[in-house]
């Protein structure tokens, strides 16, 4: 409730001040009913204005998540059949309806971020500033160490030049310390980490660990998708955290041609590999070598399905976010089930606009079913 004060009456406070504080006493207790009810519903509206705007604030200043929010249902679907289930379960009705959900998200993402340079994904990535990890709660451990040897086929076969005994810069990002966020102040920590190599002579990032802070709060606190952002870091996406490493260890950021995944276990893209694996290598069980895996373009349901699956999908932001450095690539990715026949991996090659697959030759050369 305002306080009227007409013209004459203004002329007289500024002239007896006393007598206007006094004046003014009066009028607020004669008004004090009608202020204890406008009061609150003051309080309320600001309440409301601080949060629209920091709703807002935090809209502007991230870009969209890294997974669409209608593929949450996709996902959800694919967590209930366990990586382990029987062939006859991953290949029944129920997941077929999984897949074809994913497929359905794959196709919508390339629509909108690689095909339509003005769609949804059009602004630019998030900066977080000279420190991004200590701002975010992230500790950055630099290590040097040899390769996996299960990897020495692909490292000495068609990415020839790298010996066994060679190490090169393996870096562990974990999210161990409290942080602030757009919500909230001193937020407990989520034990996230993404752990890997990065090889920039092979224009190649292996990433033996990728458990991501929207995934760690999901598992501890139970958390819908739409809950977690309150509980991360601003840095806390796959493809935001592996870039300012690749570009301080890679003198030409623009060169990177690989991403992979050793170990693939997560419980999205765990049983998407094992069905189309199932399906396209009926012996993958017993073990099989890179040059015997599968290869799908972005042209295919297959490709589609496992670009918007968890582990596929940082590399849409890689190639959406980092456009202008990467320019335009053709992606391809390759999964296989490794020779212990229990540890699932991938290869995604980011292929340049008009030229060709540097894996091609080599695996038609040395494809075989003996082992």
């Amino acid at each position: 409730m305002y306080v009227t004060l007409t013209k004459p009456t203004f002329t007289r406070w500024r002239s007896t001040p006393t007598a206007n504080l006094s004046k003014l006493v009066k009028s607020l207790k004669k008004r004090r009913g009608k202020i204890a009810v406008w009061v609150p519903c003051v309080v309320i509206l600001l309440l409301l204005s601080k949060f629209a705007f920091k709703s807002k604030r935090h809209a502007i200043r991230h870009p969209p998540p890294e997974v669409d929010p209608t593929t949450e249902a996709c996902y959800d679907y694919l967590r209930s059949s366990s990586s382990s289930s029987s062939n006859l379960v991953r290949r029944d009705h129920d997941f077929l309806r999984r897949y074809e959900c994913l497929v359905d998200q794959g196709e919508w993402l390339l629509e909108e971020g690689l095909v339509n340079a003005a769609g949804i994904f059009e602004d630019p990535p998030q900066d977080f500033g000279s420190s991004p990890f200590n701002r975010n709660g992230w500790s950055v451990v630099n290590n040097q160490e040899p390769l996996p040897l299960e990897w020495d086929e692909v490292f000495q076969g068609p990415l020839s030049g790298i010996s066994p005994e060679e190490e090169f810069p393996y870096v562990r990002l974990d999210q161990n310390r409290r942080f602030n966020n757009d919500y909230h102040s001193n937020v407990d920590r989520t034990y996230a980490n993404y752990d890997g190599f990065y090889l920039p002579s092979q224009s190649f990032i292996l990433m033996t660990r990728t458990y991501s802070p929207s995934y760690r709060v999901f598992i501890r606190d139970g958390l819908r998708s739409d809950q977690v952002i309150e509980h991360i870091p601003r840095l806390n996406s796959l493809s935001d955290a592996i870039w300012p490493v690749w570009t301080r260890i890679s003198n030409h950021p623009g060169s990177l041609r690989y991403y992979a995944v050793d170990s693939v276990v997560n419980d999205v893209t765990g049983p998407l590999m094992d069905y189309l694996l199932d399906r396209d290598r009926p012996d993958h069980s017993a073990g099989m070598t890179f040059a015997q895996g599968v290869t799908y373009g972005l042209d295919s349901d297959e490709g589609k399905a496992l670009l918007a699956s968890p582990n596929g999908v940082a590399v849409l932001w890689l190639l959406v976010h980092r456009r202008a450095i990467l320019g335009r690539r053709d992606p391809r990715v390759t999964i296989w089930e490794g020779e212990d026949g229990n540890s699932r991996r991938m290869i995604w090659e980011l292929i340049p606009a008009g030229e060709e697959s540097t894996f091609d030759d080599y695996r038609a050369v040395n494809f075989t079913t003996s082992r």
